[in-house]
């Protein structure tokens, strides 16, 4: 069964390998990007994917409008992978709440 994907992150690492990975599969991916990461995915564009410019730290007004803009593709979407963000060494326990926050901007 092909599957639908939505991938925050897209623009490397990870989220651009994962996204690489399930083209070849055959899946459907959506692949997401920061406004100013969103030329970084133009080629994943090439090789299938859908994308969308999309920050996970905009307002939920915007997320929901994203999320209807997702469906309205393939009417559905099967998997989310919160993707995007950075690494921050040390123990959740001891980050701030801002630095917690920081790591999806």
């Amino acid at each position: 069964m092909q599957l639908v994907w939505f991938i925050t992150g897209t623009s490397s690492g990870f989220g651009r390998d994962l996204t690489l990975a399930l083209l070849r599969r055959g899946d459907k991916v959506i692949a997401t990007a920061r406004g100013r990461s969103i030329a970084k995915v133009a080629d994943l564009k090439e090789k299938g994917a859908d994308v969308i410019e999309f920050d996970v730290t905009d307002p939920l007004d915007k997320l929901e409008s994203v999320a209807k803009e997702a469906v309205k593709i393939h009417g559905r979407v099967d998997v989310v992978v919160n993707n995007a963000g950075y690494i921050q060494n040390g123990f959740l326990e001891e980050a701030t709440p801002e630095e917690t926050f920081n790591q999806f901007k």
